[in-house]
């Protein structure tokens, strides 16, 4: 059932590579490149250490250098046709 999904979803080393990949394109607000690969492996050691506690390892994260100090690439606008 849902619980047993939910235990085999959190000793899956997925869920956290999917969730990290997530956040730092949320973040950045694009793809993740290679050049991210920093930030995903901080971020990740961030929720690790704190059981997967997303605010706790998001704090971590916003306040070290692997985010502050990311390039963004400058936003162009897509027109659909």
């Amino acid at each position: 059932g849902p619980a047993e999904l939910g235990q085999l979803l959190v000793k899956s080393d997925q869920l956290g590579q999917c969730l990290t990949d997530r956040i730092v394109e949320v973040a950045v607000q694009r793809p993740k490149s290679a050049e991210d690969a920093p930030a995903i492996a901080a971020l990740r050691k961030n929720l690790d250490g704190t059981q997967f506690s997303l605010r706790e390892g998001l704090l971590a994260w916003l306040g070290s250098g692997a985010f502050r100090y990311r390039t963004i690439e400058p936003y162009t606008m897509q027109v659909m046709p």
